[in-house]
């Protein structure tokens, strides 16, 4: 999350991913009216939780503070402490799991360990939407390129690196690139 408190961080990535509107798009498109129980890892302050019904979102993350102001915004939806290395739920406990730019936080020991993790709780035939953090696609967004060198991140990886890592794990359905404002992104629709 970096410096700034939970919902001046919201705001902050909300200009600059013009509204989450690829996002929503994205998440709406490959999760949008699906069956059973969702993973929203991690859940940061909850952006997307509005996306799903209540009762089958859970919203996972480490951060206390973010999950303070998630819970307190979205005060009908299930948050929980949980670490995406070694999650606390049984085998096959989703039916989706929906992973938001947060892989290119990680060595690549973690995204594959993490990796694991969502394929472990996500049940046979279950759909992992994973969109994550590629470089700048556009030479003339500079401002992009900029706010990417200042991401938190800073392991922000080409595609081909998590084709290879999610083919070995799921059967990716749909792969594209999308942009988000100044944010590029890389969607992989996966089912186990």
């Amino acid at each position: 999350m970096g410096l700034l408190p939970p919902a001046l961080w919201d705001f902050a990535r909300s200009l600059i991913e013009a509204g989450h509107f690829g996002e929503r798009k994205a998440i709406v498109s490959a999760l949008g009216g699906r069956e059973g129980a969702l993973l929203d890892l991690p859940a940061g302050t909850g952006i997307f939780s509005d996306l799903f019904d209540d009762e089958s979102y859970v919203g996972g993350d480490i951060d206390e503070s973010l999950l303070r102001h998630a819970r307190k915004k979205f005060p009908d939806k299930r948050f929980e402490k949980v670490d995406a290395l070694k999650l606390p739920y049984e085998a096959a406990s989703f039916e989706n799991v929906l992973m938001v730019g947060f892989l290119h936080h990680l060595d690549i020991e973690d995204v594959d360990r993490s990796l694991d993790e969502v394929q472990r709780v996500l049940a046979p035939g279950g759909r992992f939407l994973l969109i994550e953090d590629h470089p700048t696609r556009d030479r003339w967004n500079l401002l992009g390129k900029l706010l990417q060198r200042l991401d938190a991140g800073g392991q922000i990886r080409l595609d081909d690196e998590y084709s290879k890592r999610l083919s070995a794990r799921f059967t990716i359905e749909e792969q594209y690139p999308m942009r988000a404002g100044l944010w590029d992104y890389n969607v992989f629709v996966c089912r186990r």
